[in-house]
């Protein structure tokens, strides 16, 4: 999560992490 951190916006990581769960459940 050192991406995460270096950018300071917490909401853009959060975003960042749920499309990335989703797009993880869609692929499966």
């Amino acid at each position: 999560m050192d991406f995460c951190n270096s950018m300071h916006s917490l909401s853009f990581c959060s975003r960042l992490l749920l499309i990335h769960t989703i797009f993880s459940s869609a692929t499966e």
